[in-house]
């Protein structure tokens, strides 16, 4: 928001954190799972990018990972629902992927079995006009809640 004060918020991972109000997503409807938080700090390290840190505003030992989705699946084929489209207070011009004012986060889980997958079958969606995001449920059969996520072969 132009205009507004930065907003402080404690992390357990990051400690204090001095955000604009820009970087506060605001989900409606919370997210599956987490359906009492409704407000999460985008937040990109330096040299860590695309990842991005989502940092609960009311909880400072919940965090989520996430990608873009285009940095694991360059031609994903988001869909987005009437009601998703409705939360979102989307524009008719706000259309996937040609609009620059949408962005669809995969959130990243890790199992030391499986390694790391990302949810490419609800990716969170976010309106960067308005800071409004949901977590968008894909019709596509093919996408998966655990698609594999290799690490560069220089990883340590």
């Amino acid at each position: 928001m132009v205009g507004s004060s930065p907003t402080l918020l404690f992390s357990a991972y990051f400690g204090t954190l001095n955000l604009n109000e820009a970087a506060i997503l605001s989900f409606p409807q919370g997210l599956p799972g987490f359906e009492t938080e409704h407000r999460f700090a985008a937040i990109q390290i330096p040299g860590q990018q695309p990842l991005v840190y989502l940092q609960s505003v009311a909880t400072a030992e919940l965090c989520l990972l996430a990608f873009p989705v285009q940095a694991i699946a360059p031609n994903f084929p988001l869909q987005i629902s009437s009601d998703d489209s409705e939360l979102l207070n989307l524009a008719p011009d706000q259309i996937w992927p040609e609009s620059p004012d949408l962005l669809a986060l995969a959130i990243v889980a890790v199992d030391a079995e499986i390694g790391a997958t990302a949810n490419l079958a609800a990716p969170l969606v976010v309106n960067l006009r308005n800071h409004r995001a949901v977590q968008a449920l894909q019709q596509e059969p093919a996408l998966s809640y655990r698609y594999p996520l290799s690490l560069p072969s220089r990883a340590c």
